[in-house]
């Protein structure tokens, strides 16, 4: 695996207190595959760099070209919906607001839950 891959890897390991024993069971990859493509014994399919970006909360695009500007997977849902964006600094602007919108967040989901069940 490229020096370069496999240190943006280890930064968000780091950075999340994450191991490669945590890497192998987030991602269903063997321990030992991981191991193999850490010391360029192998390097890894796209499908497993799929499974590490996404465990890892990282674009495909900057795990593999280190691009700076690439977005989490966070960023972008935000960047496509306004009403999410809005949302955010809403709770950014007026962190006292967040025990009421959480609160009317579980009660969407229980009734959308409850909606659900009777659909069926």
């Amino acid at each position: 695996m490229s020096n370069r891959i496999w240190a943006r890897i280890e930064s968000r390991m780091k950075t999340r207190g994450e191991n490669l024993r945590n890497l192998s069971e987030g991602t269903a990859i063997s321990y030992d595959a991981i191991r193999s493509w850490r010391s360029k014994q192998r390097a890894p399919d796209l499908e497993a760099l799929i499974s590490f970006a996404k465990y890892l909360n990282m674009s495909l695009d900057f795990l593999v070209l280190g691009d700076d500007h690439a977005l989490t997977i966070e960023q972008k849902y935000l960047e496509d919906h306004p009403e999410a964006r809005a949302l955010v600094r809403l709770m950014m602007d007026e962190p006292e607001l967040l025990p009421h919108i959480s609160a009317l967040v579980m009660a969407g989901r229980k009734t959308l839950t409850t909606m659900e069940g009777r659909e069926a």
